[in-house]
């Protein structure tokens, strides 16, 4: 049975930003958070209390998903680049074999898997390193726990979903009430 509490919305309060400038949500150790503004500058909030986060380079936190730890995944061209935002500090962890592909952090915020061509590749912040080969590309990746990744390969109201396991590659089917619900998902990338 599936039941939702009473939601009690507030107000937005953002500084001296309008609510209506907030171009990300994402998750920062346990705390909701927005990044608001615009042309290049941009300044990150706890939500719902509106207070403004210290961030080196807040801008950074546009370039892909992010992490529960703040770090911030990007492809730029075959390098896999993650930045850390508060630190202000970028590094490649990776060169990859093709242009582009999907990320996705782990709950915990200390592995990276990309998808890219047909391997999935995990980084871990450990400095840790493993590829395994994939039947093919994902679309898109949702990090649901640590033995299982969402996998949607399609496009919006014609979706194709699967788990994918990072350990061994592998990729199991939904069952059938959840993969109908998924073909008409609307997806919005998470931080």
């Amino acid at each position: 049975m599936l039941s939702f509490a009473r939601l009690d919305i507030q107000p937005l309060s953002l500084g001296s930003e309008p609510a209506t400038s907030i171009r990300k949500l994402f998750m920062l150790q346990g705390q909701a958070c927005a990044l608001a503004g615009s042309a290049g500058l941009y300044k990150a909030y706890q939500l719902p209390s509106g207070k403004a986060l210290t961030l080196r380079n807040p801008e950074w936190l546009m370039l892909g998903p992010i992490s529960s730890q703040g770090l911030v995944a990007s492809l730029q061209g075959k390098t896999v680049q993650v930045s850390d935002p508060g630190r202000g500090i970028q590094q490649d962890w990776a060169d990859l074999d093709f242009n582009g592909g999907t990320m996705a952090w782990n709950p915990a915020g200390t592995r990276l898997a990309v998808a890219s061509g047909n391997q999935l590749y995990l980084y871990g912040t450990d400095g840790s390193k493993t590829s395994k080969p994939l039947k093919s590309q994902p679309g898109t990746m949702f990090w649901l726990s640590d033995n299982r990744i969402l996998v949607l390969q399609g496009q919006p109201g014609s979706y194709e979903a699967s788990i994918l396991d990072p350990e061994t590659g592998n990729t199991s089917a939904l069952n059938g009430a959840v993969a109908a619900a998924l073909k008409t998902l609307t997806v919005i990338q998470p931080g």
